[in-house]
């Protein structure tokens, strides 16, 4: 529940114009209208006096002593006040004396209207209303919730310089007000170091979109590179194939080559076989071994006729190989010489 303040009634002993008189103010603003001396001020200072002037400053408020507080003719008067805060129901009692000190007395009213004891004594009271009423001054109620005459007018009426700071003051602002002026180098320096940070806060934001971006570049690599590592592994598998394949046309260059030389030794073997046979024949044989050798001649052209149609078929052989394993037979290879050396 809130703590709102509000002032039920007043009930006024001997106090400044008053002899006997008791007051009940209803909700809302109220007004005290009458003429002059009427004692209209003399309620407001009696409130004002119960909740909040210790006697020892009374010179300041109203008057020169307590004697000028108490009725004409009096020794001694009081003060009740009650007050509503916050829902609960609280009486202060003020007694005013000229041959001994002030009294004071805080009750709050419980069921039944019964009254339980707050405090006692005249600044223990004041203390503890002022702490029930949460206020930073006693001047800020004088102008909130009890006015005296024409206070109301003066606030108005000050130059804005002055109203706001005398609303502080009530307020108990002042000396947040005086905190803000020691703090504004401060808050200039704090401003700046939020400047600064929204800065560097930007500066962070657009690294963090450049790392951002790397990664991605960084991404795209280690895939791009995973391919070309792939790649590389398929090369070197190919140019290992390759090495092998140069390295059995290599031997197979080289055993062309010694076909060849086999193929010349043959020639030359057969050459000298047919001079011995030629050698140990007489004359009257030389028709017969003509005739020999003229069938033998036919036989050989049968048998190059066959030679050139197998060579042919092993050029095939050979395109296909160097189109199956796109490599080049060389041209050297005498293909007729590995048919003679394979027969």
């Amino acid at each position: 529940m809130s703590n709102i303040v509000v002032i039920k009634a007043i009930k006024l002993n001997n106090v400044l114009s008053h002899e006997q008189t008791y007051i009940e103010f209803p909700l809302g603003l109220t007004a005290l209208v009458g003429p002059n001396g009427a004692g209209k001020s003399s309620i407001i200072d009696a409130a004002i006096y119960a909740l909040f002037i210790n006697p020892q400053n009374i010179r300041g408020f109203r008057g020169s002593s307590k004697k000028s507080f108490l009725r004409i003719g009096s020794s001694s008067g009081y003060i009740e006040v009650e007050l509503s805060i916050g829902g609960k129901k609280y009486v202060v009692y003020r007694g005013i004396s000229l041959s001994k000190g002030d009294e004071a007395v805080l009750y709050e009213v419980i069921e039944n209207e019964k009254k339980k004891v707050l405090a006692v004594g005249v600044q223990t009271v004041l203390d503890y209303v002022r702490k029930l009423l949460s206020i930073p001054s006693t001047e800020s109620i004088r102008y909130t919730i009890i006015s005296r005459q024409n206070e109301i007018a003066r606030l108005i009426e000050e130059a804005p310089s002055t109203r706001k700071e005398l609303v502080l003051k009530l307020l108990g602002l002042n000396e947040l007000e005086k905190a803000k002026e020691v703090l504004k180098p401060y808050l200039e320096l704090v401003k700046s170091d939020i400047k600064f940070y929204d800065s560097y806060k930007l500066e962070l934001n657009e690294i963090r979109e450049k790392v951002k971006a790397l990664s991605r570049s960084i991404e795209a690599d280690r895939v791009e590179f995973a391919r070309l590592e792939n790649e590389q592994k398929i090369l070197s598998e190919e140019i290992k194939r390759y090495e092998k394949l140069i390295e059995l046309v290599k031997l197979y260059d080289k055993l062309s080559k010694a076909i060849g030389i086999v193929k010349e030794l043959k020639e030359v073997e057969s050459a000298l076989s047919l001079c011995r046979e030629i050698l140990s024949l007489d004359i009257e044989n030389f028709i017969s071994i003509t005739n020999v050798l003229r069938d033998r001649k036919r036989d050989l052209d049968e048998a190059l006729e066959k030679l050139k149609t197998i060579e042919n078929e092993i050029n095939i052989v050979l395109k296909n190989l160097e189109l199956e394993l796109e490599i080049q037979v060389p041209s050297s290879v005498d293909t007729k010489g590995v048919i003679e050396y394979l027969d």
